[in-house]
């Protein structure tokens, strides 16, 4: 069941002040991209509890490139549609996938879209980077909201709404450009890693590494990079 919002079409006006990037040519390319892209007014016509969102922030950043960047924006990321949305006036747009921006800062989380693997479908998604180190392995996050289904009213019970709930993130990891894989245990990290097997191995079993923990997954990466 998928979050249904009220939506409509308007097109999107480049005069929104943030920086001096705003009269630059990449930021007037930037902002074409929105034309005609889906604006989500705010206004669900489902009474749900709870949120897709995460991160919500007027201090956003958006990465034309990787030395040219926008500041100022107010962007958040819509984790149970895994969509970028990003504030003008009261409407909120998606950022459209295709237009591959590069990253994108929310406070101090950054997101990059990657291609990653689960089972035998591959896809394309937003992923929050926890540590990256070119041509070695590198970390990331993929948050996650499910939608709970509501329920009809019973005897001596009142109907519950749909109800949007946040799960724990799911750690990815790749080497170079690669699409990115998870992570769930020790054993799907040994079985990734190219090289230093040995070495990992004892090195897990000298350490209580908890893979459910990001922080404690990032320390085994270093690790594993320094050898």
């Amino acid at each position: 069941m998928k979050a249904v919002f009220l939506t409509l079409s308007l097109t999107l006006i480049t005069s929104l002040v943030v920086s001096q990037d705003m009269i630059s040519p990449q930021f007037e390319e930037f902002w074409m991209d929105f034309k005609g892209q889906e604006i989500i007014d705010g206004v669900q016509s489902v009474n749900y509890k709870g949120s897709p969102h995460i991160f919500e922030t007027t201090s956003a950043s958006v990465y034309l490139d990787e030395r040219k960047k926008i500041e100022g924006l107010t962007i958040r990321y819509n984790v149970y549609n895994d969509l970028m949305e990003i504030k003008k006036g009261e409407k909120f747009y998606n950022i459209p996938k295709e237009r591959l921006v590069p990253k994108i800062q929310l406070d101090d989380h950054l997101f990059v879209l990657r291609s990653f693997k689960l089972s035998k479908n591959k896809e394309i998604g937003y992923f929050e980077s926890l540590f990256e180190e070119e041509g070695k392995c590198s970390l990331f996050l993929k948050h996650k909201v499910i939608l709970k289904e509501g329920e009809e009213p019973k005897p001596f019970q009142e109907a519950r709404p749909p109800e949007f709930k946040k799960h724990a993130p799911t750690t990815f990891m790749t080497f170079g450009e690669g699409y990115l894989v998870p992570v769930y245990n020790k054993n799907d990290f040994i079985r990734l890693i190219p090289k230093h097997h040995n070495e990992i191995a004892q090195y897990l079993k000298r350490n209580k590494i908890k893979f459910r923990k990001p922080e404690s997954v990032k320390e085994l990466v270093e690790y594993y990079n320094s050898l």
